[in-house]
């Protein structure tokens, strides 16, 4: 859906980079980087590690989710939290951006409940990611 929303506002002539966190450990951001491109979005791949540093640069910041909480909590690949509080600190606008079946009434009683495993040979495989947009000058 992300990507969806960025095609669709670069069809509109919008004019904006894309940042894109690697997402590790399943290096999902390659393919997304790889996707915007065939699009002619501009983008740029980034080390998750190097997200404080580039946030700076950003005028806003777009995740994805795996679910939303009724709550309002995100549950979402484990960098997203850090890369809120950044975007909290920083002050730079955080969206998140999923389809409303995502929408769950059940939670977690912690962020513990969520850690996933992946296994070995998942590592070598592709396709989420964190986005953060600036105005092209």
């Amino acid at each position: 859906l992300v990507e969806q929303l960025l095609v669709s506002a670069d069809e509109k002539k919008i004019s904006f980079k894309v940042l894109v966190t690697e997402t590790r450990p399943n290096c999902e951001g390659y393919k997304m980087c790889e996707r915007l491109q065939q699009h002619k979005i501009p983008c740029e791949l980034i080390l998750d590690s190097a997200v404080a540093y580039f946030l700076e640069q950003c005028d806003i910041v777009l995740v994805g989710a795996e679910s939303v909480a009724e709550n309002g909590g995100i549950i979402n690949r484990i960098g997203t939290y850090n890369i809120a509080l950044c975007a909290k600190m920083l002050k730079k606008p955080f969206y998140v951006v999923c389809e409303s079946f995502k929408f769950s009434r059940l939670y977690p009683l912690s962020q513990l409940s969520l850690i996933h495993i992946s296994e070995p040979t998942r590592l070598l495989s592709i396709s989420y990611a964190v986005f953060c947009l600036k105005k092209k000058k």
